[in-house]
Formats: C-alpha cells, structure tokens, sequence
C-alpha cells in the first residue's frame, strides 16, 4: 500500500466527505422534516417512508396495525435481504421520531457510506490518499445515487458493492496460490463482512455472489486448480445463510399461512425488459448540467423506448472510460498491462455484462431458475465500480512504469485529483439533484386547483383525527390492489399511502396484501353496490370514506353525488380540492361484514356468461377458494351445477377430506348441493376430474368441466 502518514489517511477523506456534504446537502440539512420527495405524480419514495413509518410506530417492519384495515398489514410476502439497512434506519430513529427526518437522515448516510467503503477499498488496491479520496467521490456521486434517490432509497446506499469487489478480487487471487495469508486475517471479520454483504440488498446480494463466482472460475481456470473452492464455498454458503436468514420471518409466515403467488408476480420477459443496455451507461446522464450534453443524451434517449428504470445505469464520462478500457483489457491483454488484477476486472466486467444486457444470459437464469431478479440494469453500480477501479490502477501502473515520476509529487496529486472530483460532480450530478426543500409544501394557502399539496392534506387529516377516536378505521377509494398495482386515471403511483404516512391515530384500508384475506375482503366489500358498501363499512366499523378525486375521470362527481345523501355527516374537503371525508357512524357492536367471499382460484378459468346463467370453465383440477373473514368456523352450503366435457367423475375434497362424487354425464349440468364447513381464512375446495381435460377446436384452453352458477349460502 501507498506509504501516507497515519493522520493524512484519516483527515483527507473526513475532511472530503464534509466540504462535498456541506456544499451539497445544506439545505436539507436545514429542512430534514419536509418530505420534498413526495412529488404529486406519487412514486417508490412513499412507499419506502410508509416503511419507515411502521419501524418508528412498531419497531419493525413486517406488520402495521394502522394500514390495512379491518384485520391490519403484514409485508412478509414481500421480503427483502434488507436486514442490515434496516438496522440502520432502526439505529438513525434513536436520534427522531419523525419518519420525514429519519428518511432524509437516511439518504444523507448513504452517501457518508459509499464513500467511506469506497476509500477504504481503493486503499487495500494500494491506491494513493488523494487518488482514493478523489475515487470514492466519484463513485459516490455516480448518477445511479440521483436518480435512484430517495424513491429506491435501499438501492441508493450501494455502499456494499465496493466491498464485492474487494472480495470477488481477494478469491482470484487467493484461487491458485500456496500458503497465502487466508483472505481475512480475523475469522470475526470475515463473518461480520459477508453477513453484511448478504444483507444489505437482495439484488446486491445476488451480484455480488455472481461477481465472487465468476472470480472463482477465472482463477481456477487460470490455475488449473481447484482450490478455489477452499474460498468460494464459505463465502457462498456464509452469504446465502446470512440473506436466508434475514427472510426467515417470511419463511415461518409461509409455514403458517401458505405461500401467496399474488405478491410478487414476475416473469422471463421482465428480465428482458429491465435489463441493462450498453449505450444507456455511456450516454451522458440525462439532465446533464451541460445544456448540449443533455439534448444528446435525450436525442437517443427518446429511440430507447419504453424508457425503464435503466436510464439510471449512466458511468458518467470518467466511469465510461474505464468501462472502455475494461473491455479492451479482455482483448489486449498483457499488451495494455500485466496487472492481473485489472485483467481480472476486465473479465468480471463482461462476465457482468453478458449476464445483465437485454437478451443476455440473466434471461436465461430468469426461465430456468427464477424471475424474481428482474431489476438487472441494477448491475450498473458493480459495472461503475468495477471501471472505476480498473482506470485507478491502469493509470497508476503506467505512472510507475513509464516516466511520469512528476506526476507522483504530492501537491501536484491532490491538484489533479480534485480537478478529477469537481470535473466528476459536474458531469455525474444531474440538474435538479440537489435536495431543496422548500417550507411552501406544508402550507395550505400554497394549494390551488386540485394541485397536490402536501399542506393540504396534512391539514384534512389532522381536522379529522381532531374528530375520530383515536384507531377509528377509514375506507379509503377507489380500491387498489397493494403492491405494485397500476395507477388510477391521474393518482399518483403508491398515493393511496400518503394518508397513512401523514396521520398518527387513524386506520386506512388501503395496504392489504394481495392475495391475502385483508385484501379479499376490500375486493369483496369494492363489489358491492354503493349502499350495501356503505352498509358494510357501518356493521364493520369503519367511520369514513376517504376519497382521492384524482383516481376518477368525473373527478368523483358521480360517487360524490350518491354519498351525499347516504353518509352520515357534512363532508370534509382538503385545500387542494384533491381530497374529500364523509363521515360514517358505525355500528354499536361492529361485526366484519361480509363476512364470507368465494371465487374460483387455481385451474378455473375466467367467468363466462350468457342466457340468463355464468359459469367458469377448469381444467382438469380446479380449486374454488372460499374466504371466511371471521374468527369463528361458519357452516355454509354451496350451491351450483357441474357439467363435463365428456363423462368424467368429479370428485370434491377440502385438503384430505373428500366432501362429494359427482358422475357427469353428455346429459347437462348436475346439480351440486353441498354443504361445508368453514374455517376462519382461506379454504380451498378442490375439484379434480379423473379424465384428463381435452382440447377443443378454436379455443387454447384445457377443458374438463364447467362449474355453472356457484353461489354460496351461510346457514
């Protein structure tokens, strides 16, 4: 390592860290309580402060009482191996209670973070004090930082991938050699660092194991020898522990409640759509503070549709040469340097290449193994560090080798290398990155013509939790699904949670998980007509409808007009006009109301209809899912009619129990009559054909039998 003195290693980068700090987040740092990231077209971003809300009001963040009501918010279908973050988010609310403050508190050491690991990486490859110090501004202001932000705020704190690239560096070189010192010199070391690593990010969890892999690979190859296992497994198996652990709680809720494929739908196809295209992170990045460089980027930019979140893999002009010189590295080889370490990062960078371009081979890893990693683009933040080190140690090498010993003097270091780190933050940062809150949001005299307002809001709900009890339940419209459900009209992504995130005493319907009973009963009382809904949320408790008028095309005119003669009260209206309360008076002793759904599930097909009478189509099995929303057993008789495609028994179980044996015949539909019991949650009825379903001319579907008009009693 680059001989400094002890108090030049620690003061240069603290010294650093601060003036960039100072310059950069000064006004937030004067305005930490002001959500400026809460913009009206909705976003990520309140979805991450709702999160951060529920750690401050339960201490964690699987469960929230105040969100999906009736029967409350559970997210452990949604997990994470966010575990260290998590802790720091824990660890940041000891200094405020305020979820606005912890969120910008967050954001700020992501930034202290990235740097601080970057540095300390460039130093262990033996890169000078200004150089390193130069480098991890550099890399922390990449503009993967910006324009993630504070929407994917767990993805903004990166500050793990520096340290994967260390470690997948550390197995090649450890991979062929004899009697070296073992990667880390503490066994205590080494586990804190790979837990850590394994849980500060799924996706960076899943990049780096691929990167140390790939590592591993090339060193046995280029050994010819298999040691590298003696470093590879336990880096695998001590990371893939750490990130099965952390999602241990979704593991045991699975145990008890069943696996939900409704959470988290994804495809081959998304791998596809999101991944990472090569032209994206050499274009300048858009919203570049140069006015020129901006309309180029935004020329190609608008051929590249649809635009996906890959617009954020932008290197920057300093990340995209080393990204040039990565690549020339694989084909030139010893002719551009003998440093095995960058020819190493040359590899690994077109082994991540390959792995995360559209069409490449993260595709295939998405059609046989899981989809669930889509976001391949996110590899962008490996590739960037990966250039950024090869370009430290090419240069470095070429100073040593060649004549260039001038450019070794110190002062003459710490020059360049701040020419290096203002010329980076000018061509890295976008226009409008800087975080300036501005007080104006939280007026409501700021709002005017339906313009959201975060005032405004605050302002209705706080006039209504001066007038509910406290915990009194809010239904909130229209009903959406939760996660990731599309827009209503003009909504706003993720806005039906700024109701929750800016009350304290209220419970809001909105943030069941689908597929679970909280959100089928939101989708069986959304079914109803206007008065029976009403008449639902009063027998279940609620005290109000909460309405977004952006969600509606009228506005909420026609909705509006029929709740005004059926609430119980005068409507309350915030000062944006966006938002409108009509109060409700519930029943004395409130009972969940409906209390049972059922609809085919697995294997039935969508309804059909004609001649007065619907039916849904199934393969050979079918299960019709059947929802008690209660906590009581409640025996009920399900009434319908079976008609197969061709003779076929149908038999009807629930689990092991088998309930009835119909033999169907060419005749017609046989009439089912069949009484069941109903256990509190979701019971699934199992139909299953002996014959197996056929084929029809003109008609894609497997077909065994129809299950006419199901309707379900309660006796």
């Amino acid at each position: 390592m680059v001989k400094a003195r002890k108090w030049e290693s620690v003061l240069v980068p603290v010294a650093v860290i601060l003036v960039f700090g100072v310059y950069f987040f000064r006004f937030l740092c004067r305005n930490l309580a002001i959500p400026f990231w809460d913009a009206p077209t909705g976003g990520d971003s309140i979805l991450q402060a709702s999160f951060i809300k529920t750690l401050i009001e339960t201490g964690w963040v699987l469960d929230s009482p105040r969100m999906g009501a009736p029967f409350g918010a559970n997210f452990a279908d949604f997990p994470g191996a966010d575990g260290t973050l998590l802790v720091l988010a824990k660890i940041l609310t000891w200094f405020s209670s305020d979820a606005t403050v912890v969120m910008s508190l967050f954001y700020l050491s992501s930034f202290m973070l990235v740097y601080f690991v970057a540095y300390w990486v460039l130093r262990q490859f033996e890169i000078s004090v200004p150089w390193a110090a130069a480098g991890a501004i550099v890399y922390a202001c990449a503009p993967y930082h910006f324009m993630r932000g504070m929407n994917h705020l767990y993805l903004s704190n990166y500050f793990v991938v520096p340290l994967w690239t260390w470690l997948s560096i550390k197995v090649f070189q450890h991979s062929g050699a004899r009697g070296q010192e073992p990667i880390f010199r503490h066994w205590w070391t080494c586990l804190v660092a790979l837990v850590v690593a394994g849980t500060s990010g799924v996706y960076y969890a899943f990049f780096g194991l691929v990167s140390v892999t790939v590592c591993a690979v090339l060193g046995a190859v280029e050994n010819r020898r298999l040691i590298v296992l003696r470093h590879w497994v336990p880096v695998v198996a001590i990371v893939c522990a750490a990130a099965l652990l952390n999602i241990a709680p979704s593991f045991i809720y699975w145990h008890q409640f069943g696996a939900n494929a409704s959470a988290a739908v994804r495809t081959p196809f998304e791998s596809d759509f999101y991944g990472l295209r090569i032209i994206q992170m050499l274009l300048p990045v858009p919203g570049h503070q140069n006015v020129h460089l901006a309309r180029f980027s935004d020329s190609f930019g608008n051929l590249l549709r649809p635009v996906t979140e890959a617009s954020s893999s932008s290197l920057g002009m300093i990340g995209s040469l080393g990204f040039v010189l990565l690549v020339l590295s694989v084909f030139l080889g010893n002719r551009l340097t003998e440093d095995s370490r960058i020819l190493a990062l040359g590899k690994l960078n077109l082994a991540m290449l390959l792995f995360t371009t559209v069409g490449g081979f993260g595709v295939l890893f998405a059609m046989l193994v899981t989809p669930q990693f889509r976001g391949l683009n996110r590899a962008s933040i490996f590739i960037a560090f990966f250039a950024l080190l090869g370009l430290f140690l090419l240069v470095k090498g070429w100073v040593q080798a060649g004549s260039w010993q001038w450019a070794t003097k110190r002062w003459l270091q710490y020059a360049l290398a701040a020419a290096v780190a203002g010329f980076a933050i000018y061509d890295q940062v976008p226009l409008g990155a800087r975080p300036l809150p501005d007080p104006a949001i939280l007026n409501p005299a700021n709002s005017a013509g339906g313009v959201y307002s975060v005032g405004a809001l605050k302002q209705l709900i706080d006039q209504m939790e001066a007038k509910l009890p406290k915990g009194s339940m809010v239904y909130l419209m229209p009903y959406l699904p939760f996660p990731e459900s599309p827009t209503a009209y003009q909504e706003g992504y993720n806005a039906l949670l700024r109701p929750y995130y800016y009350s304290t005493t209220l419970r809001w319907s909105y943030g069941a998980m689908k597929g679970r009973m909280g959100d089928a009963w939101l989708q069986a009382v959304d079914a109803l007509p206007i008065s029976d809904k009403l008449s639902s949320l009063r027998k279940t408790g609620f005290r109000g409808i909460f309405i977004d008028r952006k969600a509606y095309r009228d506005n909420g005119a026609q909705l509006e007009s029929q709740l005004a003669s059926l609430a119980d009260g005068k409507a309350l209206e915030s000062a944006d006009h966006r938002y409108v309360f009509f109060p409700l008076e519930p029943d004395v002793a409130p009972v969940v109301t409906p209390s049972i759904m059922a609809n085919p599930g697995l294997g039935f097909y969508s309804k059909e209809q004609g001649e007065g009478t619907s039916w849904f189509w199934s393969d050979q099995t079918g299960q019709y899912q059947v929802w008690n929303f209660t906590d009581r057993p409640i025996q009920a008789v399900l009434h319908g009619a079976l008609q197969g495609l061709g003779e076929r028994v149908v038999t009807v179980s629930a689990g092991a129990q088998q309930l009835a044996t119909l033999e169907l015949k060419t005749n017609g539909p046989l009439p089912l009559t069949l009484p069941v019991v109903l256990q509190p949650g979701l019971n699934r009825l199992t139909f299953r054909s002996d014959a197996p379903a056929q084929r029809v001319p003109n008609d894609p579907r497997a077909l065994a039998f129809r299950f006419v008009d199901p309707n379900l009693s309660i006796h």
